[in-house]
């Protein structure tokens, strides 16, 4: 893996966000709709690409994301299914909604195989919601912010990072989309001869099965810049319980995070078994139902 490439601070892309979006808060607090009517649950992700909702105002939400490097159907009785082989890709998630439509997060996703470093990524993301008749609704948002690459034998390296999104929800499905956009995306098989960022369109789904269970899919096509041959897919169910998710699944791809998440994969298959655990809890009161 190469070292990364050097990029200037992007301090005053943050305050370019906030001034731009900012206005557009909805000022009213009206939280986003849950897919799973009755449960309080965090829905600002599919696995691994954002979706434009927000974590709720005074919330803080944590995740805690595994993926092996080994593929899950290769010897599943040997190896774990693929988590006795190494390499295991950790992503922690931190975010704090401070007013209705705006929430900030942090992001460590720590390198495997040939990635002779760790990164952290840190975000603000605004959006809305509109509610088009009764059990619809359209939600937007944006998100931008920064990677720090903190590499072991190579000068740390920073770049920065845009996402946004649209998506329709309608009882029992939410579904959507967005593009993405990181000035250094990493993967193992990158090389020094290799682009610097990619450019990428990510797809969505969220489908309802019954109230504390759903089928969530997500899929991820690097468009121009650096890209591996084939899509990131990502399907599986997930489990809720009140403010807290856990989700089994299967993909094709071995990296993750903002930097990684918009690369694609090196094949179809070979699919990897993976899990998240989601969590919510109540930082301050903003008297409103939780």
């Amino acid at each position: 893996m190469r070292p990364l490439t050097r990029t200037p601070r992007h301090q005053a892309f943050f305050v370019l966000l906030c001034a731009v979006f900012l206005p557009c808060i909805d000022a009213s607090g009206s939280d986003a709709i849950d897919p799973q009517p009755g449960i309080r649950t965090p829905l600002e992700r599919a696995v691994e690409s954002p979706l434009p909702t927000t974590t709720c105002e005074g919330c803080l939400l944590f995740a805690l994301s595994h993926r092996p490097w080994g593929e899950a159907f290769d010897d599943p009785a040997r190896d774990l299914f693929g988590y006795d082989g190494g390499f295991l890709r950790v992503r922690l998630d931190l975010r704090l909604g401070l007013f209705p439509g705006f929430d900030v997060g942090l992001t460590r996703t720590n390198g495997v195989a040939r990635e002779a470093y760790d990164s952290w990524s840190g975000d603000l993301r605004l959006t809305h919601n509109w509610k088009l008749r009764e059990g619809w609704r359209l939600d937007a948002g944006v998100q931008g912010g920064g990677t720090w690459f903190e590499q072991e034998d190579a000068p740390d390296a920073s770049a920065p990072w845009f996402w946004s999104g649209v998506g329709i929800g309608f009882d029992p499905m939410w579904m959507g989309g967005g593009v993405e956009w990181h000035g250094n995306s990493s993967s193992p098989w990158k090389s020094s001869q290799s682009t610097d960022a990619t450019i990428a369109i990510h797809g969505q789904a969220i489908v309802r099965v019954r109230e504390n269970l759903a089928m969530v899919g997500e899929i991820s096509q690097p468009v121009s810049g650096y890209g591996l041959p084939c899509p990131a897919w990502t399907i599986g169910p997930r489990w809720t319980t009140w403010r807290h998710i856990f989700s089994v699944w299967l993909g094709n791809a071995r990296s993750g995070g903002p930097d990684g998440r918009l690369v694609g994969a090196q094949s179809w298959g070979k699919p990897v078994l993976g899990f998240q655990i989601a969590r919510e809890a109540t930082m301050w009161n903003t008297e409103k139902p939780q």
